[in-house]
This record gives structure tokens, sequence and C-alpha cells, in this order.
């Protein structure tokens, strides 16, 4: 997989489409449908995902590579706010990718002392139903779906029961109801 390959957005949604969601389709029956023109709205989000009972949007950025731009704290906002009024929209999770990232999946998306511009996505944006969607080249290179600083999907183990839920809070009541 060539970092360099992702400058360009259709370069995203190809790396998506070809090593991601082609394989879930084949392996774990997933379906997708791409440009997906969300009803009632001039919206269209890259890919709407349909995993068994559950459903979820994934929307295509470039360069979100190590070192550069794309990584930005001013770049992932913007594409924050973007998916946000998406993930309204839908009332489903979206998450934004392909994030490449060289390090662990906990470096990623657990901050720690320093928290990292990524992490801050994964953990703040989950928090409006907002995540990540990471290729980690540790170990022997994963896809992960992160959503809330936890695992949404990942090959080995599946959806987790936990995360999989659509934060529907209203004021200071934290709510998360099954999708």
């Amino acid at each position: 997989m060539s970092v360099k390959s992702l400058e360009l957005e259709t370069d995203a949604e190809r790396l998506i489409e070809e090593a991601f969601l082609s394989a879930r389709c084949a392996h774990d029956g997933w379906t997708y449908e791409k440009q997906y023109r969300i009803p009632e709205t001039r919206k269209t989000i890259d890919y709407l995902v349909t995993a068994g009972d559950l459903r979820f949007g994934i929307e295509c950025k470039a360069k979100l590579t190590p070192e550069s731009e794309g990584m930005k704290a001013k770049a992932l906002a913007d594409h924050l706010e973007q998916a946000v009024g998406y993930s309204r929209s839908l009332e489903l999770p979206v998450f934004i990718g392909p994030v490449i990232f060289p390090d662990s999946l906990s470096a990623a998306v657990s901050g720690g002392r320093e928290l990292s511009s990524l992490a801050a996505l994964n953990l703040f944006g989950g928090r409006v139903n907002v995540g990540t969607l990471i290729y980690h080249a540790y170990g022997w290179g994963q896809w992960t779906l992160c959503l809330r600083g936890r695992s949404f999907w990942q090959k080995r183990t599946g959806f987790s029961d936990t995360v999989n839920k659509l934060v529907v809070s209203e004021g200071s009541k934290k709510e998360r109801r099954d999708l």
C-alpha cells in the first residue's frame, strides 16, 4: 500500500473499495452503495455500508497519512464537521478514512498524555457519531473502524457490542441507542 497514492480523494476511494470493502463483501456478506444520496437532503456520502443489521457511512478523504497536511488538526476538524452533518442526516455513525497509521491502534485512538489530532478526532468525534477507518501497519497490518476511542469493528473480533451504539444525548444526559 503506497502512501503516495493517497494524494487525491479518488485514490482514497479506490483504496477503500478495493482493499477494504470488496474483502468485507466477499468474506462477510457486507454490501455498500457508492455515492449514496441521503434522503430529503442534497448531501451525498461516499459509501453507505450494510453489514447484517448494522449500517454506517464512510466518507473518503485524501492525505490521511503520517506527516501529511491531512493529519493536521484543522484539516481533521473540517472533515469532522462534514461527517457530523452526514451522521445527523443518516442517524448512523460515519467513518472518515482511509487513515494510514504506522503504529499500534491504541496510539491512534487513545491519546495518552500527549493527544494527537488523530486521537482527538477518535475520542471527541465519537461523541457525535464520527469515527475513523484506519489501516494500521503495525505488525501484520489490519483495517479497523474506530469510534469513541475504541474498536467498532475489526476483522479478528467483528463488531463490538459495547461500541456499536448511536449517541443520542441531549443536554447532560448521556444516552446510547442500539444501531
